[in-house]
Formats: C-alpha cells, sequence, structure tokens
C-alpha cells in the first residue's frame, strides 16, 4: 500500500495498492537493512535460473510454462521469454562449470 497525497499540507490524497517487483531495488531487503542481491543483474539472474533450473531440481517439474503473460504485465518490461530463450544458454553454461 501506498500513500499519494495531493496537496502539500497532506490533507487530499489517496491510499493505492501497488504491485511490486522482484527487479526494484527494495524487493530483496530484510530486517536490519540488509540486502541479498543488491544489482539488477544479479536479481534478474536469480529469477531465471530459479524458474528455469532450481525449481525443476527441487519438484521435478517446469514452473514456467512459456505462456509470455509475464512479459505483458512486468513493470520493469523485462521479457522473460527473451531472457529463457536467449540469455539462459550463457547462464547455465557459467552454472554447470562451477559444479
Amino acid at each position: 500500500m501506498q500513500d499519494v497525497f495531493f496537496t502539500e499540507d497532506h490533507k487530499a490524497g489517496e491510499r493505492r495498492r501497488v504491485q511490486t517487483s522482484c527487479m526494484f531495488d527494495d524487493y530483496t531487503l530484510v530486517a536490519g537493512g540488509l540486502c541479498f542481491r543488491k544489482k539488477a543483474g544479479e536479481r534478474m539472474r536469480f529469477k531465471v535460473l530459479h524458474k528455469t533450473l532450481e525449481f525443476k531440481q527441487r519438484s521435478g517439474f517446469q514452473m514456467c510454462v512459456g505462456c509470455g503473460r509475464c512479459d505483458a504485465i512486468c513493470p520493469e518490461y523485462i521479457s522473460l521469454s527473451h531472457c529463457i530463450n536467449v540469455k539462459l544458454p550463457e547462464g547455465m553454461k557459467e552454472v554447470t562449470e562451477n559444479e
């Protein structure tokens, strides 16, 4: 929830429901001010690898079905399908080399 004021004296305004995104700077902020993934690249890498690699290893099935709905509604205008189809092979090479 976010309070948006229309006047300087804060007497007129409204309360809005605001979506959050894993790509926002303070999304991984926890108590004490610790932030696990400070850079946008770190957050994006975690998001893609979680949806394609880690979740399947834990559950046995794929989390992402490739429908593209997340591309249309992402508040940061990120195409997850592009990341999976184009960038994922590079990330997977990095992951498998470090095992």
